[in-house]
């Protein structure tokens, strides 16, 4: 099974201090792949990074976002089985931007990836710890009104079951290391949950 993993900034893995962007030693990415590797044997499934850090669901679809391609043209170029996407927090700043909107992005983008065979996935984002995280807890809940939509839902459980999360961002917005492990995780249980119905596609 092959995972490609799509988004912005924390998708990409990047933490802030004092101003300063790295990223970080445990990327959602390379927890997601320990984990499969543990259970399944190491390399027996492989997972991709193709974080923008910055980028817009938007801009994802309406320009050429990932070496020259929009992500609908990246997507088919690649041979993952489940892709997945986390956009939603740079959208939050978005002028003009709503949440129907947001809801039409995904799903235009579920279309394009499940009319190829592929799995879609949408990581919901991380919530952060300013005034647009309302606006992005509304963007994300119309994305999870689309009909059939499959979501590893980083936002809810964090919300849910992370009382102190606040406290494990490395700024307002992305995670410090403890957090995205933690993601990693939530990534890890929601994907392979898909694993009998990859299998089942490829026979």
């Amino acid at each position: 099974m092959r995972i490609g993993l799509y988004g912005d900034s924390t998708q990409v893995g990047i933490s802030r201090y004092g101003g300063v962007d790295y990223v970080n030693e445990y990327p959602p990415a390379k927890v997601l792949q320990m984990f499969l590797d543990r259970k399944y044997g190491d390399g027996e499934h492989c997972v991709s990074n193709y974080g923008i850090k910055g980028s817009t669901i938007i801009q994802a679809l309406d320009s050429p976002l990932l070496n020259g391609k929009n992500v609908v043209e990246h997507m088919q170029c690649q041979c993952d089985d489940i892709v997945v996407a986390n956009w939603g927090i740079n959208d939050a700043y978005v002028a003009g931007n709503t949440a129907n909107a947001h809801r039409a992005y995904y799903t235009c983008l579920k279309g394009f990836v499940e009319a190829q065979g592929k799995i879609f996935v949408y990581e919901s984002p991380n919530p952060m710890n300013n005034a647009h995280d309302p606006i992005l807890a509304g963007l994300d809940a119309a994305v999870k009104t689309i009909p059939g939509i499959a979501c590893s839902d980083v936002n809810g459980q964090v919300r849910q079951y992370y009382p102190q999360w606040a406290g494990h961002l490395s700024d307002d917005t992305h995670p410090n290391a403890i957090m995205y492990f933690w993601i990693g995780s939530v990534l890890f249980k929601s994907t392979d949950a898909y694993m009998p119905d990859v299998l089942r596609r490829a026979i």
